[in-house]
């Protein structure tokens, strides 16, 4: 720099890497600078620049504000460019422009391998002349000059006005205070131009005294606008777009690398775009749209399992999990590549060798509350995965299972009866009327299409050694694999009972308690003397959706189902929904254990004499998403080959053999009845 003292500041023009930049924001020893198309650059050190602005060796800048000449171009300048660009590629291809692009060959008139530079500038000119109406000889001086001024670049094209900084006949502050006004409008809703205009010179008015609005008319506020708006396109979006942008973290300009299979899961949750067919009409309605959480490995992109709930809860996302972890030991799943027969891959060399062997190394999820709920944190405490969150309001931290859910509605989720797409603007009349699908047969659709998307090319997958090659999910699984190894997973041992919830009881005399409901079999007295135990408190396991039955293990290891102390073969499957029910019903905050019982017994009883009814009618005692949630356990069930021990049901003085059950062939009841039974459950 020819100065002896060189400021440094938000807007500062300078030349890095050889292409002019701005200084757009400084913070924390850092400085972002905007390239000539007004792009954010990764931040360097403070230093850096300094040393660039202030080095002999750094020219000043051609003319200032170059990034900005074009936007402040006239029509007839504009149109005189695209001439002199269309001239240029005349001389030098003996083509247009846009036939340039196009690969045409030019005539042999105009061919510069057969032709000289005078010869074409000839033939140019006549077109000129005939265009202009002017003789030959001025449309040669004409091209001559435009040749002349061409290695001058766009500076020396244009009117030499244009490169002069706008002056500006108002108070050069107000543009800072407009920009300023603009952010502190971001969280408002949205206001007309005009009025945020009037609001802003009657607020500055009021705030700095000192500031002179002589020349600042509405339309100069429109063009200073105009200016912050592309610089900060967000200030000029939706209300909640604005609010979003505000809240957005910064770029972290540093992507999460993942090197070996299971060293990285991402997960994330999203309603789906489908409405799926209930044909009980549970909830006075026949189609729902669940929640679809999905799991992906990011070394290799591989769709590793998933669950589908009603609403995501942090059970839910723990089924997620144990669909990817059952996947690796059903027998029925494998994979051929090259001629090799391969379990169903998702991870590679284990941790430890102890219990299920092979666990992602780390899980990278947002922060949801599902996410991190205490059933969720136990789950990867228990395998032994590090969690990894995202920053809020940050999607592009796990840019990659965005990205695969997108694939997912665009691929495969279009594709179905009853599609509701991405948006309500886009959303058809009546989505409800089309849609045929069960969530059974969603499953199996979904499993089959993420069988055909593991093995489709995907354009994210480059081997650093050969970058042009083309790879599928399963394909670099079984590269990288080679490089870091696989161990074999042992089947699994009832090992899908530990993804349950779970809770620490005492078994008393009468067994264990658990919402009210006790739970007892004589296995319950050996479990108590050899099992060993935390402060008198033993471990039991609980599907949230079947309450008619929980499990424990005994000291071997080996699992056992502890029934419900009234349980028979007339027992409807029920689950939480209806112990909830039961509790609202009884009207009270406090009442004994055979209270509670009884009124479980009539409300089952009820659901007996309904269903005998009307097939069709709903459950009182199982809504859908137990049911659903049913679905996903009996899924990763099926992939464990462990025996669980039907424990006998310890007798009881008031078990529900003593109360006569509605006999089964019984004729329907009448529909007077059916109202009464179903008005005392409302």
């Amino acid at each position: 720099m020819t100065a002896d003292v060189a400021y440094l500041g938000v807007g500062t023009q300078l030349e890095w890497e050889g292409q002019p930049a701005t200084v757009h924001r400084m913070s924390m020893g850092y400085v972002t600078l905007l390239n000539l198309e007004g792009r954010e650059l990764a931040p360097v050190p403070m230093l850096a620049v300094v040393q660039a602005i202030t080095s002999d060796e750094n020219p000043p800048l051609p003319a200032p504000l170059l990034h900005g000449i074009k936007s402040r171009l006239s029509k007839w300048q504009r149109k005189q460019l695209r001439d002199d660009r269309d001239l240029f590629s005349r001389l030098d291809n003996g083509v247009s422009y846009k036939a340039h692009l196009k690969g045409r060959r030019p005539q042999k008139s105009m061919d510069p391998d057969r032709t000289t530079l005078d010869h074409r500038i000839g033939v140019v000119a006549r077109r000129v002349a005939k265009k202009r109406k002017i003789d030959d000889e001025s449309a040669r001086r004409y091209i001559r000059r435009r040749l002349n001024r061409r290695p001058g670049g766009l500076a020396t094209l244009i009117n030499a006005k244009y490169l002069q900084p706008r002056s500006h006949k108002y108070d050069p502050r107000l543009d800072q205070l407009v920009e300023k006004y603009l952010d502190g409008l971001a969280r408002s809703s949205t206001i007309p131009g005009t009025s945020i205009y009037l609001r802003f010179v009657a607020d500055t008015k009021e705030d700095r005294p000192d500031i002179d609005f002589a020349g600042f008319s509405l339309r100069t506020f429109q063009r200073s606008c105009q200016e912050i708006y592309r610089r900060r396109p967000s200030l000029k979006l939706r209300a909640a777009t604005r609010r979003s942008a505000q809240d957005r973290n910064k770029a972290t300009h540093a992507r999460r690398v993942a090197t070996r299979p299971g060293e990285l899961w991402l997960a994330d949750t999203t309603k789906l775009n489908v409405l799926l067919w209930d044909p009980d009409a549970r909830d006075d309605n026949d189609t729902f749209r669940p929640e679809l959480t999905l799991l992906i490995d990011l070394a290799t992109r591989l769709i590793c399992g998933y669950s589908i709930t009603t609403t995501t809860t942090g059970f839910g996302i723990g089924l997620a999990m144990a669909s990817a972890l059952a996947s690796m030991v059903d027998p029925e799943l494998f994979i051929e590549v090259d001629g090799m027969t391969l379990p169903r891959p998702f991870v590679g060399v284990p941790k430890a060798l102890a219990n299920f062997p092979l666990f992602p190394e780390s899980l990278g999820t947002d922060n949801g509350r599902n996410y991190l709920s205490i059933h969720q944190v136990a789950q990867m405490e228990r395998l032994q995965t590090d969690f990894e969150p995202a920053r809020s309001l940050s999607p592009d931290d796990k840019a990659q299972i965005e990205r695969t859910l997108g694939s997912s509605k665009t691929m495969f989720e279009s594709l179905a009866q009853g599609f509701t797409s991405g948006s309500v603007d886009e959303r058809g009349e009546d989505p409800a009327a089309e849609a045929v699908v069960t969530y059974q047969e969603f499953f199996r659709r979904l499993d089959r299409w993420i069988t055909i998307y593991n093995f489709r090319i995907h354009s994210g997958l480059h081997l650093p050694e050969d970058p042009r090659r083309e790879l599928s999910p399963y394909e670099m699984w079984a590269h990288l694999v080679q490089e870091t190894g696989v161990a074999e997973v042992p089947r699994w041992n009832n090992e899908w009972l530990y993804f349950l919830p779970n809770w620490a009881g005492t078994i008393s005399t009468d067994g264990v308690s658990f919402g009210g409901l006790m739970y007892n079999a004589p296995i319950l007295e050996t479990i108590k003397r050899t099992v060993p135990t935390l402060n008198g408190l033993h471990q039991f396991y609980r599907n949230p959706a079947d309450m008619r039955r929980i499990y424990c293990f005994d000291a071997e290891g080996s699992a056992y189902e502890i029934p419900w102390a009234h349980l028979n073969e007339d027992t409807p499957v029920f689950g939480d929904y209806l112990i909830g029910r039961v509790k609202n019903h009884m009207g009270r905050l406090h009442f004994s254990q055979q209270e509670y019982n009884a009124v479980m017994i009539e409300f089952l009883r009820d659901t007996i004499r309904i269903d005998k009814v009307n097939r069709k009618a709903r459950s009182i005692a199982r809504p859908l998403s137990e049911e659903l949630l049913d679905y996903n356990i009996s899924r990763v069930r099926a992939a464990d080959e462990g025996t669980i021990h039907k424990a006998l049901a310890a007798p009881t003085q008031d078990s529900l053999d003593s109360i006569d059950p509605a006999p089964r062939d019984a004729p329907p009841a009448e529909d007077d009845e059916l109202e009464q039974a179903i008005g005392e459950l409302q």
